[in-house]
């Protein structure tokens, strides 16, 4: 079962099993263990694969070295050479002896990054170690220093092999070829770096979009002609050529997506395309892709962040890149996507070119034997052109380089670290901000016109053209609240550098050409900050009563924006969702804390108390049970508080309920149908999972959004959630700090708490054990109180104590909260919160001190707990704010509000 899921890649079916293993109390054998990990390691899922390993060696069981060569190949494929390296350590530190291949790995993953010179040190340390050095070893070396212009350097590696007797590969002798031939070429100034054998030029057509993430990678041998492009504000298709005989598509390039797709004859539903329509039936080498044991076609759906999608069938096809030198690069049996029923596209799109990293892109399947080049010089009219292979290395004077960072929650985009923005003389570094990173903060982007940068920083980048432009400022006309002027010339305005890591300082030039790599930034930055584009939605939600449970709701779809209003209750957030057809509308916790949504469902074998009806799945005709191996899929969840639910998975339609009255519905949701429940109160419908796991209901969603969700909770009177880019948090007095996201953790949500002031007394987390530099507190809106580690807890109480002038008193609720005498709040300190990157929220006293119901006594909000508990910043300490995520920038937001009166 493990096997065929992996080979499925259904990675959702194979988390079931393994959770059905675990409770069952079947232990996973040595056999299992390498499908896994064979299989994680492919998948890109490093990390999940090497505690695999460790789970391995805890267990006794026999690690074999090639699965650490495969875990440290994957590291390589993503530039992690590092991370290999630090494997490669715990590989021998753990009794496994590496072989020739795990030295290959290293060397070739580190020659890949440009690391020759060390590539070579680690074979001269084997050697002199008389490690017995292979061909295959000797072979990387040569194309390595080719790769970084290292011609000399390269010449004396194959004389060393020739000595050692090594020189029997035909393709070192070719690599070298070409690099003689390019070398006294390489000092033309022409635009571009002539042409090489080994690097190709795809033709480019340059359209319009500012949505998608588009760049084409490295490749392979064949011409090496240019490609021109013709600009059309923005957008960039690429020519290539499908089926056999070929036929020419024009598709839109993105790195945002892995399928290569195309619209194909008969077509369910497709968009009105300029060029003809691939027709399948007419070509010798189309083959459609089977899946699953049952021999079914292989689907495929996708959608898009601007509402787009494409639905159809997996095919293995012939590929051609076309070349205007007329050397075509042939890519036979390549996976692309058969698109029957397509929506939201331009004429001028036959398509998509997946480039991401991921196994089905075009850079995947062109295959892992070509060094990784990409160039291109964008004009923004006339020709442009894009380089791959070894013809795209861009060298010369006048070249700034700087590093670039592959995340691995985000392989597939390109991350720079930008150090600072100069707007003219005035220097804005990020350091000091929630932007400032040493891993990489911004993503370099060949298919977005504009350049983003978050919210609190760009503020400060227009704040510093704000203050030398002459003009007098205009309302933007596009209604996205960029920063514009009336002149009749650019002159003006300032220059703007951008200062990336390294010492690669970028001047832009005013027109804001796209110079160099493509990066092209305007003096009007798009952020929307007030009004609500028709691009978010919003549901609607009763707040009633609940200290126990962590609950946010993530960054969504699209749809109508609306308001929700909520209904407050002491403390609990039910979030009104409708399932089934006709749908039903349940009350449910909203809970980041867990992954499952799931109801109460009859029959019932052990249900609690429910105030509204209990959902019937007879009733509903798009209820449907999933099958595991031909039986039901059981699921059970217990919470912290003891509570639990048991139940079966099954699809069923989900509609979130928005009030503007155009509802936003998911088909084939997987939910739970709980029958079997504890005691849980009877306002609740059930739970909405929202952490990351994948059968959350954020993650059910798709991840086509902007990733913005926010929230105004007022504690009484209604309150509000957003999602979408109506979400977004901004203007005067909004501070954000850096949310982090630990690997340990992933579904919780944590920021670092620097310090706290109870009125003038700052008490540093520095020198606690509470410290630390990426995250120590979860965020968290299903938890009325904040709590503290006990010893850090204990040190904000005595700085209250010190201060407060009235009597102590018991605490009512047993919880041991410091409480005191009073008839009125305004004896007590006012609380701050000082997050990292200068965020000080200062709370008002309503959301640090709890008046009891008969009055006169007053408790503080905030609770001391175990140090091996985590440390929460409830949703009392958060009323009044609003409150904005930005997953996609490791953002939170707030904004001092008055939820009540915000929505009326």
């Amino acid at each position: 079962m493990i096997d065929c899921c992996v080979k499925r890649w259904d990675f959702e079916e194979l988390d079931l099993i393994l959770k059905l293993m675990e409770k069952e109390s079947v232990t996973l054998n040595l056999d299992s263990c390498k499908v896994l990990i064979d299989g994680i390691t492919g998948y890109g899922k490093l990390e999940k694969a090497e505690r695999l390993v460790s789970t391995m060696h805890d267990k006794k069981l026999r690690v074999e070295t090639y699965l650490y060569n495969l875990i440290m190949n994957g590291y390589c494929r993503f530039g992690l050479v590092e991370k290999a390296f630090e494997l490669h350590s715990k590989m021998s530190s753990r009794g496994v002896t590496p072989n020739k291949d795990t030295y290959w790995v290293l060397m070739n993953g580190l020659c890949k990054v440009g690391k020759v010179c060390e590539a070579m040190s680690l074979l001269n340390e084997l050697r002199v170690n008389e490690f017995e050095i292979d061909e295959a070893m000797y072979i990387t070396l040569p194309e390595g220093c080719y790769t970084v212009g290292m011609i000399e350097k390269s010449l004396e590696v194959v004389a060393e092999m020739s000595r050692e007797g090594f020189l029997r590969d035909a393709k070192i002798c070719e690599i070298l070829a070409d690099a003689l031939i390019e070398v006294p070429e390489r000092g033309t100034n022409d635009g571009y770096i002539p042409s090489s054998p080994h690097g190709f030029t795809i033709d480019l057509i340059h359209r319009r979009s500012n949505a998608s993430s588009s760049r084409v990678s490295n490749t392979q041998p064949g011409g090496s002609p240019y490609a021109d492009t013709v600009f059309d504000t923005y957008e960039y298709l690429m020519k290539l050529q499908i089926g056999t005989p070929p036929f020419e598509i024009e598709a839109a390039l993105d790195t945002g997506s892995e399928l290569i797709w195309t619209q194909c004859l008969p077509c369910l539903h497709c968009y009105d395309q300029n060029a003809p329509i691939f027709d399948p039936s007419k070509s010798s080498t189309f083959k459609e892709k089977r899946c699953n044991t049952h021999d079914h076609s292989c689907s495929y759906e996708i959608v898009y962040a601007d509402k787009s999608y494409t639905k159809g069938t997996l095919a293995t096809e012939t590929v051609t890149i076309h070349s205007t030198s007329g050397e075509p690069f042939v890519m036979p049996e390549t996976i692309i996507g058969c698109g029957g029923n397509n929506s939201g596209f331009r004429p001028s799109y036959s398509g998509i070119v997946g480039l991401t990293r991921g196994s089905l892109s075009l850079i995947s399947q062109m295959g892992g034997a070509y060094p990784g080049f990409i160039s291109y010089c964008f004009a923004g009219k006339g020709t442009s052109k894009i380089n791959f292979g070894a013809n795209a290395i861009v060298a010369g004077d006048g070249v700034v380089s700087t590093s670039m960072f592959v995340m691995t929650a985000k392989p597939g985009v390109y991350y720079l670290n930008l150090d600072a923005v100069s707007v003219g003389d005035t220097r804005i570094e990020t350091q000091g901000t929630p932007f400032h990173s040493l891993k990489g903060n911004i993503v370099i982007d060949s298919g977005t016109p504009l350049t983003y940068f978050p919210v609190s920083y760009c503020n400060r980048v227009r704040k510093a053209v704000k203050r030398v432009v002459t003009a007098n400022r205009v309302a933007d006309p596009s209604r996205n609240d960029m920063l514009c002027y009336y002149s009749n010339t650019i002159e003006i305005f300032p220059v703007i550098t951008m200062h990336f890591s390294g010492g690669a300082d970028l001047v832009l030039d005013k027109y804001n050409i796209m110079i160099v790599l493509f990066l092209q930034i305007i003096t009007c930055f798009l952020f929307t900050t007030t009004a609500s584009p028709p691009h978010g939605f919003t549901i609607d939600l009763i707040h009633r009563r609940s200290n126990a449970s962590s609950s946010r709701l993530s960054n969504t779809q699209l749809g109508s924006s609306p308001y929700a209003d909520t209904v407050f209750d002491n403390s609990v957030y039910l979030m009104k969702l409708q399932v089934g057809t006709p749908p039903f509308e349940i009350e449910a916790v909203i809970d980041t804390g867990s992954e499952i949504t799931w109801t109460q469902c009859l029959p019932c074998v052990h249900c609690y108390e429910q105030n509204a009806p209990i959902f019937d799945p007879s009733k509903s005709s798009t209820f449907k049970e999933k099958r595991c191996h031909d039986h039901s899929c059981p699921y059970e969840v217990d919470y912290f508080d003891k509570t639990y639910t048991k139940g079966t998975l099954a699809t069923e339609t989900v509609t979130i309920h928005s009030t503007s009255g155009e509802p936003f519905v998911m088909a084939e949701t997987i939910i739970g149908c709980g029958r079997n429940n504890s005691w849980i109160r009877p306002s609740f419908g059930g739970f909405v999972g929202l952490n990351w796991g994948p059968l959350s209901l954020i993650t059910q969603m798709g991840g086509e959004y902007p990733g913005l969700m926010s929230y105004c909770f007022a504690g009484n009177g209604t309150s509000k959630i957003n999602f979408g880019t109506n979400a977004i948090v901004g203007g005067g007095g909004v501070v954000s700090t850096t949310m982090f996201v630990t690997t340990a953790k992933p579904g919780f949500y944590y920021l670092n708490l620097d310090a706290v002031s109870v009125g003038d007394t700052r008490i540093e987390t520095l020198g606690t054990p509470f410290h630390a530099l990426e995250g120590n507190i979860v965020i968290d809106s299903g938890t009325t109180l904040t709590y503290f580690p006990e010893s850090y807890c204990n040190l904000v109480r005595q700085a209250v104590e010190h201060v407060v002038p009235a009597v102590p008193a018991a605490d009512p609720t047993g919880n041991d909260l410091l409480c005191y005498y009073s008839n009125t709040i305004e004896i007590f300190p006012v609380i701050t919160m000082h997050f990292s990157g200068g965020a000080d929220l200062v709370l008002d006293k309503y959301n640090m001190y709890m008046e009891s119901y008969s009055g006169g006594l007053f408790c503080l909000a905030i609770m001391c707990n175990n140090p091996t508990q985590e440390a929460i910043f409830g949703n009392r300490a958060q009323h009044n704010f609003l409150v904005g995520y930005d997953s996609s920038s490791l953002l939170v937001s707030f904004s001092p509000t008055d939820c009540s009166a915000l929505w009326n």
